[in-house]
């Protein structure tokens, strides 16, 4: 996909595209549900219906699209799609063009 790479915890043969828990991010964002976003935790006013996970993806493709849909994601340095089985994870990497263009 163009702009992000893709790197999977399991190795060929054994990866799962589908059964997946929804999308995080260990930095300092969190997804606003009321505005369906990520936002930094400096723009956080105590209000806001906030998660550090978004379930609404659960397959490899719905999450590609999900990166489609959220520009802002690539302000992060990973994006983490986790897996319901250990060792199934995939993390998103923006591109370096994509660093730079912030």
């Amino acid at each position: 996909m163009e702009g992000w790479s893709f790197v999977f915890d399991a190795p060929v043969g054994e990866r799962i595209l589908k059964r997946y828990w929804g999308v995080t991010s260990f930095e300092d964002f969190w997804f606003d549900r009321e505005a369906n976003k990520w936002i930094p935790s400096a723009e956080l006013d105590g209000q806001r219906s906030v998660g550090n996970w978004d379930h609404r993806p659960r397959t490899f493709k719905a999450f590609k699209r999900y990166l489609r849909k959220h520009p802002e994601l690539r302000q992060m340095k990973e994006v983490v799609f986790g897996s319901l089985f250990v060792g199934h994870d995939i993390r998103a990497l923006p591109s370096p063009q994509q660093q730079e263009m912030k």
